[in-house]
């Protein structure tokens, strides 16, 4: 994550706010750049195996 992003992101926030609400904002932003970046560098699986794989957790 970039200081620039993360300053993007306190913008966005009302002037009053919860601390964990701002961490909370910060944890899913680097979670989408990881999942961006995952998915430009090809490391993704198809919806189907997702699926799959999700319905295996029910067990």
């Amino acid at each position: 994550m970039t200081q620039e992003a993360a300053i993007e992101t306190i913008k966005t926030l009302p002037r009053n706010f919860e601390l964990n609400e701002l961490v909370e904002r910060l944890i899913l932003l680097e979670e989408l750049e990881k999942r961006r970046k995952q998915g430009e560098d090809g490391e993704t699986i198809s919806f189907d195996d997702m699926k799959r794989e999700a319905s295996s957790w029910r067990k």
